[in-house]
């Protein structure tokens, strides 16, 4: 063979690795593209779940302070009755 044919088939060899490898490249490129939308879908997901969740609490923390208001009005009208109940009684 010639250094000619030898280097055109070389030059053929070095054009057809790098095609490849752009190929391989986009693959992944896509490849990870995908994965992003599928993680961000994720965190949006888990975004709301979270909002979600603090505006249950939210909820929760006023229902727990309403209930203990009405524990503080029933205490104070026993401790009443007891007084009244006491001084009538004497």
């Amino acid at each position: 063979m010639t250094d000619t044919t030898n280097v055109a088939k070389y030059k053929d060899s070095n054009a057809e690795h790098a095609s490849l490898s752009a190929e391989k490249a986009d693959a992944q490129a896509a490849h990870s593209q995908k994965l992003l939308a599928q993680l961000e879908h994720v965190m949006n997901e888990m975004e709301q779940e979270s909002n979600h969740s603090q505006l249950a609490l939210n909820k929760l923390i006023e229902d727990s302070n309403n209930i203990s208001q009405v524990s503080t009005a029933i205490i104070e009208i026993a401790e009443q009755t007891k007084l009244i109940d006491a001084k009538c009684c004497n």
